[in-house]
């Protein structure tokens, strides 16, 4: 068994990995940049951890607004996110030294992954 706990809320990791796939999610990714002044992708460490989801830097209601409260989407954002780009956008967020520790660690017991 694996466990990996994002610094931040885990919304966080998932908003790290979001790349838009069509028109809408262009838009609506450009207007939560508007919205924050700054790409939540890039600096997912910067949404907030905090009890009021609708806050403007709840990483909770970017995910949700990014995503459109679509599991299946969120799920898009781990499993076809390349992993140096994870790792890069996931420096501040904790994703990064989880996908290392699972590399450094985990993937030795099991085999090589990258």
């Amino acid at each position: 068994m694996v466990i990996g706990l994002a610094i931040v809320e885990r919304e966080s990791w998932v908003v790290s990995g979001f790349d838009p796939r069509n028109e809408d999610e262009t838009a609506r990714l450009e207007a939560e940049r508007q919205r924050l002044g700054f790409d939540p992708r890039l600096r997912s460490h910067e949404l907030t951890a905090c009890k009021d989801d609708r806050a403007p830097r709840s990483p909770k209601r970017v995910l949700h607004e990014l995503c459109s409260r679509d599991w299946d989407r969120e799920r898009i954002c781990w499993y076809e996110t390349r992993l140096d780009a994870l790792r890069i956008r996931g420096r501040e967020n904790g994703l990064a030294a989880f996908l290392d520790e699972v590399r450094d660690h985990l993937a030795v017991l099991i085999g090589d992954i990258d």
